[in-house]
């Protein structure tokens, strides 16, 4: 009986401790919206060449990656990319309900080529959160909910490229821990 409390009360410890940990960012809560893109390109008429842009934005940074997938000849081409920084107008982050990024700008560049997207995003979570955890070591362990996307992310000269019904994966994610 000893040895089962012990072993409990150690447990509920652990627990507790990993839960109150530290956030990732000594700034507070590190939360994060994602959203993965992929549509086939309008100007490709074989229909095998797929972009895609991947975009994660934080409080004060948003990320980039933008390619193309050459999807009958299995070939991933050069990955644009780029960061900037956010304003407080510019990003809503803090809850598992909605995030959103407005009139955000970001440059992608790869061997002197270069592109921008105006993203204007607004992520729905689905309410069902989950928690990660690392596996084989120091990791991060995060609260996330799957999200719908809503919004535009425009090219260069204000075309919508991609939009809502583009992305094929997106959460709204809540970092405990990184370690």
């Amino acid at each position: 009986m000893l040895r089962t409390t012990w072993f409990v009360a150690a447990a509920t410890a652990a627990a507790a401790v990993l839960v109150s940990a530290a956030p990732a960012s000594a700034a507070g809560p590190a939360w994060s919206a994602h959203a993965l893109f992929a549509r086939v390109s309008p100007y490709d008429p074989s229909g095998c060449l797929v972009l895609k842009l991947d975009v994660q934005a934080t409080a004060t940074t948003l990320s980039a990656d933008y390619w193309a997938t050459d999807e009958c000849a299995h070939v991933d081409y050069a990955h644009f990319t780029g960061t900037t920084s956010l304003t407080p107008a510019q990003v809503s982050l803090g809850s598992f309900a909605t995030a959103s990024l407005t009139n955000a700008t970001v440059d992608v560049t790869q061997g002197g080529y270069f592109q921008q997207f105006t993203l204007n995003l607004t992520w729905t979570g689905s309410g069902e959160v989950t928690f990660s955890h690392p596996v084989g070591g120091p990791g991060v362990v995060a609260r996330q909910t799957s999200a719908s996307v809503a919004g535009t992310a425009a090219d260069l000269v204000g075309n919508p490229l991609f939009s809502g019904s583009d992305v094929s994966d997106a959460e709204i994610a809540h970092v405990l821990y990184a370690g």
